[in-house]
């Protein structure tokens, strides 16, 4: 569903500035699996419910892969996307409490590519996986992508 909201958007509005983030939660995938299903899932509400909360009505949020959440700010600029992204960032580093008092603190990665001269959305994906991966590898932990990856922090 993410992929073709994507296409759709990026299809629609060809000249228009978007950016994808890539939002990475270490901490989650010996998690998520060793814990009955109930408690997993309450603790994936309660991180799409921090993201709801940081982005606007307009923006689409999807899971990319199992500890990795996908976001399309559409018509947003560099800087507003870096400064959302950095929000949810922050609002992520919180510990996440579940079952009987019980917490989890999970560490954000962010990868952010912005759409530059109308490129394919599979570019647009390329880069943000670019710049999730230097984020991961400790570069920063929050990395924007530009024809040369840019770190932010």
């Amino acid at each position: 569903f993410f992929d073709q909201r994507l296409e759709e958007i990026l299809t629609r509005n060809v000249d228009g500035t978007h950016t994808l983030g890539l939002v990475h939660l270490e901490g989650l995938r010996g998690f998520v699996g060793n814990v009955p299903k109930p408690i997993e899932q309450q603790v994936l509400r309660q991180a799409t419910l921090v993201l709801r909360n940081e982005l606007r009505g307009n923006d689409i949020l999807g899971r990319w892969d199992g500890t990795t959440f996908a976001i399309l700010l559409p018509d947003t600029p560099e800087q507003a996307a870096i400064s959302t992204l950095g929000r949810i960032q922050i609002a992520l580093s919180k510990p996440f409490t579940f079952g009987e008092g019980e917490t989890l603190h999970l560490s954000p990665y962010v990868g952010v590519a912005v759409r530059q001269l109308g490129e394919p959305s599979g570019t647009l994906t390329e880069w943000a996986e670019a710049a999730l991966k230097q984020s991961t590898a400790g570069e920063s932990r929050l990395v924007l992508y530009k024809t040369l990856p840019f770190s932010v922090n």
